[in-house]
């Protein structure tokens, strides 16, 4: 490990939804037809847990490492397993606060119209103050809106949610690359018809970096995918495949909008069959010495699909380019997953699962 690593905090990855299927896969197609694939976004939720504390008195890099993981209880959860089947396919929205006032902006997808609905919540959480039908006519698998001072960012790309095509035996979520993708800028409390829509290149994106306001431009940083997000069953998967996003910018001049690539610098895996998901960026401890915005480590839960292994790395976040400084490996498969973080804390060890 690292010898200016932290001296106590727990990572824990976090499942949010569909990463480790319980009670078997929801399929996408399931009829008096036949049942297409599952993909890997389904099933139940699962905490996965790496907690790090450095031994006392060491000055070598030595830790002990646990690994832990359970099962998201939910209402959800409790019925699949009181049923032994499944139960219901859940959805994850990351709504937004306001940054002056503190109030919530909340939004809602649909398969039938309204097909996006966002609100606004009060600051203490006790009164939806505003609610507006966005008037799209198709369902976007929209993940994630982007918030400003003054704004709210929406996307609408041709990842589409449509229950006829299971009639079909086709595909519930598929991405139609010859339909159109655009980004609207609406005023925080306003409605459809203020919305000023931006057309862009035909993309998925279910991951805001940062989105701000820069002069009479709105800059918008995202996660960027060239094709589906969430390939069908005949997707050819591989570190050149659309599927996967690279950083994007777009600047979105209230008159004009124009797009623009961030320059990027990312961390070669040694094989090509090698995937993480999130990753949790962990600040270096500097005694109060004011530091730069990428002095820290950068974790990520790794699999490699071809020895069936599964590890954490520990990159430098100021060597992108180079090795991992640290390589972890786990007792057991981790799925791929969604969201993580890590918490500092008091170190209280869990048993290890079996």
């Amino acid at each position: 490990m690292p010898k200016n690593f932290f001296i106590s905090l727990v990572f824990m990855h976090v499942c949010n939804l569909g990463s480790n299927p319980l009670f078997g896969g929801l399929k996408s197609t399931k009829s008096i037809l036949g049942s297409s694939d599952s993909a890997w976004v389904e099933g139940e939720g699962m905490l996965h847990a790496l907690y790090f504390k450095k031994q006392i008195d060491e000055n070598d890099g030595n830790y002990t490492l646990v690994y832990n993981n359970k099962h998201v209880e939910t209402s959800s959860y409790r019925l699949e397993k009181q049923r032994d089947s499944l139960a219901v396919l859940s959805s994850l929205m990351l709504n937004k606060k306001v940054l002056d006032t503190g109030e919530l902006v909340i939004f809602g997808v649909e398969t039938t119209k309204p097909f996006l609905e966002i609100g606004i919540v009060s600051a203490d959480g006790k009164e939806l103050v505003h609610k507006v039908d966005i008037k799209l006519d198709r369902c976007c698998l929209c993940h994630e809106i982007g918030i400003t001072q003054r704004y709210i960012v929406i996307l609408d790309y041709p990842l589409i949610i449509d229950p006829n095509r299971l009639l079909r035996r086709g595909q519930l979520i598929e991405y139609e690359k010859e339909k159109y993708a655009r980004i609207g800028i609406m005023p925080i409390y306003g409605d459809a018809n203020s919305i000023k829509w931006f057309e862009v290149t035909p993309h998925s994106t279910f991951h805001f970096i940062n989105s701000f306001e820069e002069g009479h431009e709105v800059v918008v940083w995202g996660c960027r995918a060239l094709d589906s997000i969430i390939p069908g069953p005949e997707a050819e998967l591989n570190n050149d495949s659309k599927f996967f996003s690279r950083c994007y910018e777009w600047r979105l001049n209230m008159e004009i909008g124009e797009e623009k690539i961030i320059r990027t610098e990312y961390y070669a895996f040694e094989s090509s069959n090698v995937f993480c998901t999130r990753l949790a960026f962990v600040p270096k401890e500097k005694g109060g010495i004011e530091m730069e915005e990428e002095d820290g480590w950068i974790i990520a839960f790794v699999h490699n699909e071809d020895t069936n292994l599964s590890q954490v790395h520990i990159i430098d976040g100021k060597k992108l380019s180079g090795e991992a400084v640290a390589k972890i490996t786990l007792p057991c498969r981790v799925p791929y997953d969604f969201h993580g973080t890590f918490m500092p804390i008091s170190f209280q060890p869990p048993t290890p699962s079996s």
